[in-house]
């Protein structure tokens, strides 16, 4: 059985649970312009590159991610 890319566990994620909110940051090489578009579409919170990957840049992600969950509670 062919293991799932990023973007095809998103939309499985997505449609498995269609009213659940769960943040994701992908990690990929893939900086080609329709997969980014793709993932935006996805709501995918963060779209890192993996030849710009850096572990403070994955922690102000994480943070951002955070924060944003954060600020759409407050406004329920």
């Amino acid at each position: 059985m062919p293991r799932l890319g990023g973007i095809q566990t998103v939309k499985q994620l997505r449609r498995a649970y269609p009213t659940k909110y769960y943040p994701v940051i992908m990690l990929t090489d893939d900086s080609d312009r329709a997969r980014v578009k793709e993932a935006a579409e996805l709501q995918i919170n963060a779209y890192m590159i993996k030849s710009e990957f850096s572990m403070a840049n994955l922690l102000d992600r994480i943070e951002k991610v955070l924060e944003q969950r954060a600020d759409q509670r407050l406004t329920r």
